[in-house]
């Protein structure tokens, strides 16, 4: 019972890392509870981050995030341009 449980809880963990790396978490849930979700962790981070190949308006609300930022440092580097 408890290595049910264990087991669970680091299947959401994978899925909850495969979310944030641009991928389904619910497929990754899936193939953390069958496989092992100590492999299905590796071959995660094994494979390349989603976000990081998509294009901005593919993102959604980080692609929000990352423009506010590009922005910020533009400006920044033009305020040192007119120094």
């Amino acid at each position: 019972m408890t290595i049910a449980v264990f087991w669970l809880i680091f299947s959401v963990c994978v899925a909850l890392a495969a979310g944030k790396r641009g991928r389904d978490a619910v497929t990754w849930f899936i193939l953390a509870v069958l496989l092992s979700p100590l492999v299905a962790g590796l071959v995660l981070l094994a494979l390349p981050d989603r976000r990081l190949q998509s294009p901005p308006a593919e993102r959604g609300d980080d692609a929000t995030v990352d423009d506010r930022v590009l922005k910020r440092n533009v400006a920044r580097a033009q305020r040192r341009e007119r120094r």
